[in-house]
């Protein structure tokens, strides 16, 4: 009988962006994929026309990530040179390392030409003891999953 995998439980996200900005993570969500889909009408070998289904254009979806808020401002100013339209410079690679409770790697994403799309900054109230948190979504051009 196989070993039993049990999926992996993790605690945070250290993330890489560029060789510059680096950030731990508490939440990351929009890994995701979809290809369209393209029918082309063809006769099949008895000359029947049929509708064949192909791979189209591939896509993306945008990465979300939150965490707490800090004194910390490269977030905001990668966010920045978007708006100054420096895209060759605010676009890069990354990685997104899934850490386990003891903060060791248990699974790893890298990520190209990312680059952000929005940053949001805490909602804060005087009567409440939730900490800020910080929400950033980015945009890329592909990503793949690495043996850790």
């Amino acid at each position: 009988m196989p070993d039993r995998e049990d999926p992996f439980v993790g605690v945070l996200f250290d993330v890489e962006f560029g060789t510059n900005l680096k950030g731990m993570f508490f939440e990351c969500k929009g890994f995701g994929s979809s290809s369209q889909v393209v029918e082309m009408q063809q006769n099949n070998a008895k000359g029947h026309r049929i509708n064949a289904k192909l791979p189209g254009v591939l896509d993306w979806t945008d990465i979300t990530l939150s965490k707490g808020l800090t004194d910390s401002l490269e977030l905001w100013q990668w966010f920045k040179m978007v708006e100054n339209g420096k895209m060759a410079q605010a676009r890069v690679n990354g990685t997104i390392t899934l850490l386990s409770h003891d903060l060791k790697p248990i699974a790893k994403f890298s990520f190209v030409n990312a680059w952000p799309v929005s940053i949001t900054g805490p909602s804060l109230s005087s009567d409440s003891n939730d900490y800020g948190v910080e929400e950033l979504v980015i945009t890329h051009e592909g990503y793949h999953r690495e043996k850790v």
